[in-house]
Parts: C-alpha cells; structure tokens; sequence
C-alpha cells in the first residue's frame, strides 16, 4: 500500500494570472502558500484484474477506458496502466468545488503515488510539469500552473510563469516571526457552497483581452507580497492586497462572486478595512479566506458562527509519499 499526502493551497497575490491565455502573452506571477491540510491518495494492487476506484463514489472496472474519474483515468493512462489496481482519495477538507486546489493536488498524489508503485523516482520539476499536461490537455481542464506547482513544491513560493512556457520557482524567504503571525491572521471559512470551475475560468479566459489592466494590476502585487513576506514591511499590507485583488478579480468573469459571497465579505469589511479577504479559486463559492488583526477574530467569529472554520496552518513541503502510522498520527489526540 502507497500512500501519498498532498497539500491544498491558498494564494495571496497574482491568482489568475497563470492562465495560459494571459502568462503565455503578458509572463504570469503568483505567490502560493501550501496548507498543512492535505488530499490523500492511497494505491494498492488488486487480486485480480480489475481497477477500483473509491472517491465519491466506487467503480469497478475491468479497463481503465471505462473510469468515469477523468483525472485517475488519464493518470493511470499516463502511466501505462490499464488494469489491477486500487485507487483511494481523501482530504481533510472539504475539496470539490471549494477553490483550495484539490484537482491539481489530486492528480500530482496520484502520479507521485504511482511513481513509487512502479519503483521509480521523479524530480520535482518532471511531477509539476507532468501533473499539468494531465490537466490541461489530457482532461482539458482550463486552469493555469499555479496549483500543481505549489502542490509539488510546498512552502510560501512564487512561481513565475514565462511567455516561452517555463515556470521559475522561488521559495519566499519568510522569517519564521512573519510566518507564525501571518497564519495567525489568517482565518478560513467555508461558505458551505461549491461550484463548478470551469465555466467561471472560461468565461475569465474569454475576457482576458478586456481585462488586461485588471490582471496587470493583480499581477504587480506579487511584488509587494514579497517584500512584505519576507519582513521588509507591515504584515497588514497583506489584507490590502488581498482587499484590492478581491475587487479586481470579481470583475473578470460574472460568476466569481454573488450575493452570499459580497454580503459575508462586506460584513467582514464592515468590522475594519484593515480586514481584506478573498473567496479562494476560481470564486462562486467553497471557501473565504480573510486577513484578520486578532483584535478583530472574536467578533468575526462571533459572526460567522454558523460557518465551518478551517484551522489554517501551513505545509513546507510539497507532495510526499508517507507512512500509513504517519498519516493516521495526523487524527490522534
């Protein structure tokens, strides 16, 4: 039995701009961060010939042609692998739907896990770059780079996006006072709703020439969130930029946000602007994420108490292949 633990991301500056049709023109820029909360993918052979797969649901199939699960589907395909075999997956959050990169973060357990099946190793660079052919032409999903890289490398990283298709990978050099205090301002709720990605991306990407200025704007944030990251400014300076990328990217597609998402963010706003937040991915729903001064928590707390909040910690490493006592230990008291 392999199991592999795979981190869920947030993102504090540039989100979006890794989308091939603005980074392959203009050169995209993200700053990740890999939460210590994780997608679980667990292989094991089967006793005979057929492939299960235990997700939402349960096929069983004599043939990996009649997965319905795109991802396991292309992942074993890209691997060579058509029959005789057992695929799990599980998180400790909420995942589809919910704008935590729990795709991606599937399909990059899922090649690593079958990497170590199979007896092999693979660089980090090979799995992000692989997880995103998987992705973007194997199931033809419309996203950018950004969450299979931050699923691989872990950390506070920036990832620069190139015209010419490479991707530069910079670990943020957080002092560790900045990163415990930016965890502690940082609060996670889950609006209890999903929704699909991919509509919302492909309308972003129909409106990317339109919406140029806006992604230029939400692309210049990056450098300031390194400045400040790595403790060369006022830690608060984060819940601005996340206030002002907010307010851009809700303009590049029409389902981003809705009512629900404006009135519990401008509740939030409504306690001090030193407050700035974001639904998490594509947007339409799952979670927000919002930068809040521990004087204020009480009361946003206090107000939100009928959403679920998720503890927000966060995860150095990438992806890892992991004992079964290492990934039970994680729900012992």
């Amino acid at each position: 039995m392999i199991i592999a633990a795979t981190p869920l991301r947030i993102s504090v500056a540039g989100g979006g701009t890794d989308l091939p049709v603005y980074s392959d023109r203009e050169g995209g820029a993200v700053v990740s961060i890999a939460l210590d909360s994780y997608v679980y993918v667990i292989i094991k052979p089967m006793f005979d010939d057929y492939i299960k797969v235990r997700h939402k649901f349960v096929e069983n199939v004599r043939h990996v042609d009649e997965l319905k699960h795109e991802i396991v589907r292309c992942c074993l395909k890209f691997h060579g692998i058509t029959s005789g075999i057992e695929v799990i997956t599980t998180a400790d959050l909420p995942t589809e739907g919910t704008g935590l990169g729990s795709s991606s973060a599937l399909t990059v357990g899922l090649l690593h896990a079958l990497y170590t099946y199979r007896g092999e190793t693979v660089s980090e660079d090979r799995l992000a770059e692989e997880a995103c052919d998987v992705e973007l032409n194997m199931v033809g999903s419309p996203i950018g780079k950004q969450d299979q890289y931050i699923a691989v490398h872990g950390g506070i990283t920036r990832f620069d996006f190139r015209q010419d298709g490479a991707v530069v990978v910079r670990p943020v050099p957080v002092p560790e006072g900045v990163k415990r205090e930016l965890a502690r301002h940082l609060l996670l709720f889950y609006t209890g709703m999903s929704r699909l990605a991919n509509p919302i991306l492909q309308e972003q990407a129909a409106n990317t020439h339109a919406n140029l200025e806006l992604l230029h704007r939400i692309r210049r944030r990056v450098e300031p969130a390194w400045e400040i990251l790595s403790g060369g400014g006022d830690l608060d300076e984060v819940g601005a930029i996340l206030h002002e990328s907010w307010e851009d990217k809700r303009r590049l597609a029409s389902g981003i946000t809705n009512g629900t998402i404006d009135a519990l963010y401008g509740a939030a706003r409504s306690v001090s602007n030193r407050i700035g937040g974001k639904i998490c991915g594509a947007g339409g729903g799952g979670f927000l994420l919002l930068y809040v001064p521990p004087e204020y928590q009480t009361k946003i707390r206090s107000m939100f108490h009928d959403l679920l909040e998720a503890r927000v910690g966060f995860s150095q490493a990438g992806s890892r292949v992991v004992s079964l006592h290492e990934a039970i230990r994680r729900y012992q008291p």
